[in-house]
Order: C-alpha cells, then sequence, then structure tokens
C-alpha cells in the first residue's frame, strides 16, 4: 500500500520523538531512584558521624538522649543504640512510625560477615541496610547501620532508620512530575511534528500535482510559490527550479512549434510552386517562352528546399560530432578573418557595407580546430550581413583577454536583439523573425552550430546588444605558438 509523504514524514516523526522520550524517561527515573537512595544514604551518613561523636563526648546515656531528640525530629529518622549482643540500649524512635516492643536487633544485622568490611582487614565499616532489623519495625526501613569503637574495640551498633514507604512516597511524586512533564512534551512534539509534516509536505504535493500537469501537455503549469515554504532553502530552490525548468521547457515547446509551422510552411511553399510549375509546363499551360523563366523559378525554389534539407544535415552532423576532440593546431587568425570577409565580398558590396577590422597584434596565432572556427567566423559574418541594413557597419575585433586567450568580436548596426531572445538566441532552430530583419530565409542552427563548436574547444561565446542599434557576438579562443609551420600544428 502507497503511502503520501505526509504519513511518512509524521510517522518518522512521531518514533523518533516517543522512543527519544522514553529513553529519556527511563534515565530520569533512574536518576530519580538513584539521587534520592543516595541522598539519603549520604544524610543518614552525616548524621552517624555526628551522633559517633556525640556518644564519645557525653558521659551518660541520660544526657545523650537529651541531646539528640531535637536532632533526630528535625530529620525524621529512628536511632537505635546497640551492644555487641544486639540489646537495644537507647531507642529514640518517632511517634508516627510503627514499632514494636522488642528490646534486641536480629543477630545478623550486629554479626555480619567481615567481607561487608574493608575486604575483611581493619574496622567494621557502615552499611546500608533495607528491613525490619528482626521484627523491631512492623514495616521495612532504609537503615544505616554504623559499629561503635573505642580504641578499636568494638562497643556496639549505631542504627539510624528511615521508612522505605516515605523514600517511595518521594520518589513517586518526582517520578510523577516527570511524567506528567514528559507528557507534555510528547503532546507540544505530536503537534509540532504534524504542523512540520504538513509544511514539509505541501510544497511537494504542489510541485508534483504541476508535474502531473505538465505530464499531461499544460506547459504552462508552475509552482505557486506562495503556497511553498519559502524559508526553508531546500524547498524553495526546488519549486524555483522546477518553475525554471517549466519555463525553459515551455521556451523550448514553442521554439519547436515554431520551427515545425516554419519549416512546413517552408516546405509547402516551394514544393507547390515547384509542382504548379512542373505541370504547367508538362500540360502546356505554360508557353514554350516561359518556360525558362518559369524553370530559373523551379531552380530557386528548389534551392531553398536544399538549404532546409542541408540545415537538417548540418545539425545531425554536429550533434553526432560533439563528443570528438577538436583536431587543435595553430594558425593565423587574423589571415583567417581576412579571408572569410573577401569570401563575403560580393554580398558586403551589395548592401554597401563599412567594414572595419582591428587586430591585437601584427600576428595573431590562435590555437584551435582550424576548419571548426573558420565556421564559426563565417556563420557571425554571415548573420551580421544579414541582419544590417543597407550601408551599415560590420566591426571585427581580435582583443588580448584573460587567461592566455583571444576575444574575438562580430559586430553590426542594425536593430539588435531583445533582452529575452538573448537567452534563447543559441538554442537549435530558434529565430526572432519578428523585428530584427525582413530576411525570414534563415533555418535557427547556425548559433547553435557556433555555441557547440566553441564548447567543445571548452570556450566561451555570448552577445551583446542594446535590442535597437546594434548586435555582437564575442567568443574567446586560446593563444597559440606563432612558428613557421603553425598551419600544420
Amino acid at each position: 500500500m502507497k503511502k503520501t509523504i505526509f504519513s511518512r514524514i509524521l510517522k518518522t516523526n512521531l518514533l523518533t520523538i516517543l522512543i527519544g522520550i522514553f529513553i529519556l524517561t527511563s534515565f530520569q527515573l533512574l536518576f530519580i531512584n538513584y539521587y534520592i537512595s543516595h541522598e539519603n544514604e549520604r544524610s543518614l551518613r552525616e548524621s552517624s558521624m555526628r551522633i559517633v561523636g556525640d556518644i564519645r563526648s557525653y558521659a551518660s546515656i541520660e544526657a545523650f538522649k537529651h541531646s539528640i531528640n531535637g536532632f533526630m525530629a528535625a530529620k525524621g529518622a529512628d536511632v537505635i543504640l546497640t551492644d555487641n549482643s544486639g540489646k537495644i540500649l537507647i531507642s529514640q524512635q518517632s511517634q508516627r512510625f510503627d514499632k514494636n516492643d522488642v528490646y534486641y536487633v536480629d543477630k545478623q544485622y550486629i554479626e555480619y560477615d567481615e567481607d561487608d568490611s574493608d575486604g575483611g582487614k581493619g574496622k567494621k565499616e557502615d552499611d546500608v541496610v533495607i528491613g525490619t532489623l528482626g521484627g523491631v519495625y512492623n514495616k521495612a526501613m532504609f537503615t544505616l547501620r554504623t559499629p561503635i569503637y573505642y580504641d578499636d574495640v568494638k562497643l556496639g551498633t549505631l542504627f539510624l532508620s528511615m521508612p522505605v514507604e516515605e523514600m517511595r512516597r518521594v520518589r513517586h511524586r518526582v517520578s510523577s512530575l516527570s511524567l506528567y512533564g514528559f507528557a507534555i512534551v510528547t503532546l507540544v512534539s505530536i503537534a509540532m511534528s504534524y504542523l512540520l509534516s504538513k509544511r514539509l509536505s505541501r510544497p511537494i504535493k504542489e510541485i508534483g500535482k504541476s508535474a502531473n500537469e505538465f505530464a499531461k501537455g499544460d506547459f504552462g503549469a508552475r509552482v505557486e510559490l506562495d503556497k511553498v515554504d519559502a524559508t526553508t532553502v531546500e524547498i524553495a530552490e526546488l519549486a524555483g527550479s522546477f518553475n525554471d525548468m517549466a519555463q525553459e521547457l515551455e521556451n523550448f515547446e514553442d521554439v519547436r512549434n515554431n520551427f515545425i509551422s516554419d519549416v512546413s510552411h517552408e516546405l509547402r511553399t516551394p514544393m507547390t510552386t515547384i509542382s504548379g510549375f512542373v505541370d504547367g509546363i508538362l500540360d502546356g499551360t505554360v508557353p514554350p517562352e516561359k518556360q525558362s523563366e518559369y524553370l530559373e523559378i523551379v531552380r530557386d525554389e528548389v534551392k531553398r528546399l536544399s538549404k532546409l534539407v542541408n540545415s537538417f544535415l548540418a545539425v545531425a552532423r554536429q550533434e553526432s560530432s560533439q563528443h570528438n576532440e577538436p583536431n587543435m593546431v595553430n594558425f593565423e587568425l587574423d589571415e583567417m578573418i581576412r579571408l572569410v570577409i573577401i569570401g563575403f565580398e560580393n554580398r558586403l558590396e551589395e548592401k554597401k557595407a563599412d567594414v572595419e577590422v582591428n587586430f591585437a597584434g601584427e600576428k595573431c596565432v590562435a590555437f584551435a580546430d582550424k576548419d571548426s572556427i573558420k565556421q564559426v567566423l563565417t556563420n557571425l559574418v554571415d548573420n551580421a550581413i544579414k541582419f544590417m541594413p543597407e550601408r551599415g557597419k560590420i566591426t571585427i575585433s581580435v582583443e588580448n583577454g584573460k587567461n592566455h586567450n583571444y576575444e574575438i568580436s562580430v559586430r553590426n548596426s542594425g536593430s539588435g536583439i531583445s533582452k529575452e531572445a538573448q537567452k534563447f538566441i543559441f538554442e537549435r532552430f530558434y529565430k526572432e523573425d519578428k523585428s530584427r530583419s525582413e530576411n525570414k530565409t534563415g533555418t535557427g542552427i547556425g548559433l547553435y552550430i557556433v555555441k557547440n563548436i566553441i564548447k567543445a574547444h571548452n570556450q566561451s561565446i555570448w552577445v551583446n546588444s542594446d535590442g535597437s542599434e546594434y548586435t555582437e557576438f564575442v567568443f574567446t579562443l586560446e593563444k597559440g605558438k606563432s612558428h613557421k609551420t603553425h598551419e600544420n600544428g
């Protein structure tokens, strides 16, 4: 049978609390018993020492009796003094305790074994016994017996007794108070455990609920942060991470849907055009003098289809080669940039673009995969031209960066990229097709490929744009060593 998080947390907390309270209660009761017995024994022993001292200092038994009357009334204990035969010489007993008219203490309390003393050596020491002293009392007494010596000769035994029932009543009262306290602690702990379990399980249930909605296709499902415990760091981070993940997946889903829509449209349009013109040529609808014109249109549409298919293949190749190590060589980065610009000469002239190139030195030698970096520069320059207005400006710079790196930037004037779009500009198939340009022929994979190439080099790439006047892509490359055979590594 499946259990809820709430029930698991609650049962675990309650079991832990009950075990802890049981252990603490047991130890406390043992400590109370030990403490009361120890304190009574200590009190009787102190009294015994004083009484033995009084016995030695007083000349007569009557004087001794008179001296201890007030003392024993205050202590609530009985005093019995016997000779070596057990005959009771003095008996000062509290009137509130039951006692018998017995004149002798049983010999077992008088003539106890030498083993009870200090290893059978020297004088016998005092010790505690529990009993009626052979019928002296009707009830069991807690008794300290102390042998009395004079010049190493035993003269008798002193018995100081307290009722066991009195000690038990004290223990019972103290134990009862402790148990009441533990009962209150238990109830408060249970209540707090219940509230804590609710507090911990509620946000997890909210996250589970949102996850179920998400699994059903509701990509707008989110965890309501006001329903989670913001003071618990782990719970707050979990809820925040789930919402971030949901936002990313929702954005990816939007990109995917837009891509499917765009691809469907781009496939449908050229295929319809090609099919219509080919049918017109075959059935004679298109006159012979216009067939060449229409065939040129068909050729352009076939190129569009080919470009789209090539985009898919490029993504597949990129993803399949992500785990391959780059072929690292030294090459002249400045010379590569010049060759890339020359390759776009016609398009730059068409837009009457102004091109500015800045290098960190006469020779900028990089250590990287030469072919991959050429593809990076080609894609970035291609994007810069595509989204640059007529008579715009492109600036390509190579500057000295941190950690023995170059920082290469490709900047173009134009409408820029919004802050929101900058978060997803390197995602696969993402196109910001609403504001940057009228050119809608891109497939949204160029920057995705660029990002993966730079990532494979363990370098960084980022975009800077104010959203209105310019866009600048910056990436880093490791500096190489300049020598004659740099291109061959």
